[in-house]
């Protein structure tokens, strides 16, 4: 395996003949250059992170089987034209996160695709997908009735269609296979959730327009239904599958239309194991009891305070039930704009160290021509002519400054700073006056 991860690399280096995994992500990478002879041993390649607008350069790959190339810059109008079809064994290919793939069609020998954020409009199949098992496409522009995703993929199990802008699912109907759905953030009503999969075990609408659940009653084997987040009023106008195990129906009205007796009421009905996120137990299902008791008149006061106190009831759960789904919204923002936080500063401490290194550089450059200058204008010669170099006198803090960096300018000695000539003495030092003779005694 070669791993080269993370390094700035603009050109691969050389890869060792038989190597069969390379991983070169979070590169600079714009060209791969790989000969016939490394190409034919590669099984896995991973060149996600650079900045690549196409596989067009690379030999043909024979044994390629898993390929990741997302987050690069292929903007051509189709997948087709990266040059996918160099790869004829491929299974597992991850191109997400591009500029732009406008349409998406090559990945009929693949087994897994994931092509998600890539502003993608249109699937189409030229021929039958029937080795494909999964595929993602999470946050693209596809819109209206779901095409592309049909009959061509008789072995499709998994399917994520997250944050997009459909409005009809009834096509999956053609997939027999499938057991695994999720269709959140979209414009979903009742009626194009219209579904008959036999195979679905888990099933996502999380997000959506829905105000029922009849649209699941012909899925036998649903296991698992999150429908958080819609407009769901009613749960039994259809029974759901004697199957189902887990139910989540957070913000949404029934829970405030139900109020306390929500819970109990599912799960009489139901066999769940998990309800809105939290563990069923014995004590949430409470047999109805029927109570006989004589008729008790109340006055229209009684009444009209008791519908007021429903009422206002009904308006708080409504009102906190918002406020629930308000603040989770804001979660979800708070944690994207974490996330793109800790890019920029991941990008700014790049850049930071970056210009240190630039900085460091410069500042050696500036160092080594200030000693070169210095030591030419020490080695000047004489003004008047003569060629012997003879040092010039220089200050002693500039000496003491620049010693570090200069070894060795010359081997003559470095004269002291010149000093005015000393004052002649006083004429009385130099010619003293006689001494008087001592009195006698």
């Amino acid at each position: 395996m070669l791993n080269c991860d993370e390094q700035q690399l603009d050109v691969l280096p050389p890869i060792p003949a038989g190597t069969g995994e390379i991983s070169a992500r979070d590169n600079r990478l714009r060209a791969l250059q790989l000969d016939d002879g490394t190409a034919i041993s590669i099984i896995k390649l991973n060149i996600s992170g650079n900045l690549l607008q196409g596989l067009d350069d690379l030999p043909a790959l024979p044994n390629l089987r898993w390929l990741d190339c997302s987050r690069n810059l292929f903007h051509a109008g189709n997948a087709s034209t990266f040059g996918i079809s160099l790869f004829p064994e491929l299974e597992h290919l991850d191109i997400s996160e591009n500029k732009s793939i406008d349409v998406l069609d090559g990945f009929e020998g693949l087994v897994r695709l994931i092509a998600d954020r890539n502003e993608t409009r249109i699937v189409a199949t030229q021929r039958q997908a029937a080795r494909l098992e999964y595929l993602s496409l999470v946050e693209n522009r596809l819109d209206g009735s779901l095409q592309g995703i049909d009959a061509s993929m008789p072995r499709l199990r998994e399917l994520r269609l997250d944050g997009n802008l459909l409005t009809s699912i009834t096509s999956l109907a053609n997939c027999p296979s499938l057991t695994s759905l999720s269709v959140r953030a979209n414009l979903l009503n009742d009626a194009g959730c219209e579904l008959n999969l036999p195979r679905l075990t888990t099933v996502d609408l999380s997000a959506n327009k829905l105000t029922a659940l009849h649209c699941l009653s012909r899925c036998e084997s649903l296991c698992r239904l999150i429908a958080q987040a819609n407009q769901i009023t009613a749960l039994w106008d259809h029974p759901l599958a004697s199957t189902l195990t887990e139910l989540d129906l957070r913000d949404n009205p029934v829970l405030a239309l139900l109020g306390p007796k929500y819970r109990t009421t599912v799960l009489s009905r139901t066999t769940l194991q998990m309800l809105d996120g939290s563990p069923t137990e014995v004590r949430d299902v409470v047999p109805s009891v029927v109570v006989v008791s004589p008729r008790l008149e109340r006055s229209p006061e009684t009444a009209c305070a008791g519908q007021i106190n429903n009422l206002a009831t009904r308006s708080v759960d409504m009102l906190a039930s918002q406020l629930l789904r308000s603040a989770r919204q804001h979660q979800l923002l708070a944690s994207s704009a974490r996330q793109e936080a800790y890019q920029a500063r991941d990008s700014a401490t790049r850049a930071a160290k970056l210009a240190e290194a630039t900085g460091h550089e410069r500042e050696s450059r500036a160092e080594h021509a200030e000693a070169m200058a210095l030591r030419t204008y020490l080695l000047k010669p004489k003004r008047d002519g003569d060629d012997k170099k003879v040092p010039l006198v220089m200050p002693v803090l500039l000496a003491e400054s620049i010693s570090p960096r200069l070894q060795c300018v010359d081997s003559s000695p470095s004269l002291p700073p010149s000093l005015p000539p000393p004052l002649p003495p006083p004429p009385s030092l130099l010619h003293p006056p006689p001494c008087s003779p001592l009195p006698p005694l």
